[in-house]
């Protein structure tokens, strides 16, 4: 997929930035990409390829094809997107391929009037908590005080319907009752996006997209969770969420690898001669023994080994036993029970009405 550079038009108080995108399997499916935002946030615009990048690499992966840029793209955000993509291959193999981001070189994206905290706002709960959580004096770090709401045109309700129009008003007095800014976003991405991957896929991929193209005037931007972190990962000490946590002004922390599974990982270990004569994955620490081989962390790296026909070059492992002697452990279901023990939503409705001394909860 080639994704044209960025054209640019105002008319009647509009800014229109739009992006021609070519598909290299499906001419049918060429088409433009298009945001609209008033004219009076101008200074906010970038108008480089990232915006189209990530609103586009969600179709470009369901179709399998390399995404083509003729600008410069940022490093950073180059580096991410490939993360972003490994993650949605691990989750959805079979829907998202893993693809290649070419851009002619990279470029560091330097926006000297980037000031903005955004928020995006819909009016539920989760935009709520965002509001009230970085609105003012509750936020305690300057940097991260909300300057503005942000509510796009496109997402939830379809362009065409005119009820956006009545929810943005009564959004832009809350958020100017709020001593905030607020802008407003149209965009096509939408109806572009979900015929290859479900909205519930993609739509942070979008989100993203209108954070990009904000990227002109704005520092910070935040995105109302859907889910609590501790229904997607598993309470682990060292975990994507709570690592890049600890990062300063001047360190980033990534948490690395969370886009591979186990098996994944051992097939891009299993041609490298280092891993082949040092690889340790046994628990037992036996006295002049790397691995002993019948544990099962030593059974489920070398099953693995075995099947790609690589086990007899890792000196480190005995022999693989029979296959039918191997402990049923290895085979188990995932054990939920790792999982972070809270409540259900019932649970915790019913510990609610019983705090507050209700039988049962009102209704």
């Amino acid at each position: 997929m080639k994704i044209q550079l960025a054209k640019i038009a105002e008319d009647g108080g509009k800014i229109t930035v739009s992006y021609r995108f070519e598909t290299a399997s499906r001419p049918d499916l060429d088409g433009e990409l298009w945001f609209r935002i008033d004219s009076r946030h101008r200074e906010f615009l970038h108008t480089g390829p990232e915006p189209a990048v990530a609103a586009l690499a969600m179709m470009a992966m369901a179709l399998g094809e390399d995404l083509e840029v003729s600008q410069p793209l940022s490093p950073r955000f180059h580096h991410g997107i490939g993360q972003f993509g490994a993650h949605f291959h691990l989750w959805l193999p079979r829907t998202i391929k893993r693809i290649s981001i070419r851009a002619p070189s990279f470029a560091r994206m330097a926006q000297p009037r980037a000031h903005a905290v955004v928020s995006c706002f819909s009016g539920g709960v989760d935009s709520f908590t965002t509001l009230h959580e970085y609105l003012g004096g509750a936020a305690a770090n300057e940097d991260f005080r909300l300057t503005h709401l942000f509510y796009a045109h496109g997402f939830d309700i379809p362009v065409e319907n005119p009820l956006y129009n009545e929810l943005a008003a009564e959004f832009q007095e809350l958020a100017r009752d709020c001593t905030l800014g607020f802008i407003g976003m149209a965009t096509n991405v939408r109806p572009i996006v979900e015929p290859h991957v479900p909205w519930v896929n993609s739509h942070g991929a979008c989100i993203a997209a209108c954070a990009l193209l904000l990227a002109g005037g704005t520092r910070n931007f935040f995105i109302p969770s859907t889910n609590r972190h501790s229904l997607l990962f598993a309470p682990c000490g060292s975990n994507p969420v709570t690592d890049p946590m600890f990062g300063t002004e001047s360190l980033d922390i990534a948490h690395h690898g969370s886009h591979l599974s186990r098996i994944q990982k051992i097939r891009l270990i299993a041609d490298r001669g280092d891993a082949q004569q040092h690889l340790r994955v046994c628990w037992k620490n036996i006295p002049s023994q790397r691995n002993c081989g019948r544990c099962i962390k030593c059974l489920k790296t070398m099953m693995p080994l075995a099947v790609i026909g690589a086990l007899d070059k890792f000196t480190v492992f005995p022999p693989l036993p029979p296959w039918n002697e191997i402990d049923p452990k290895c085979f188990t279901p995932l054990d939920l029970s790792r999982y972070a023990p809270e409540l259900s939503y019932a649970d915790e409705l019913r510990e609610l009405a019983q705090e507050l001394g209700r039988s049962q909860p009102p209704g």
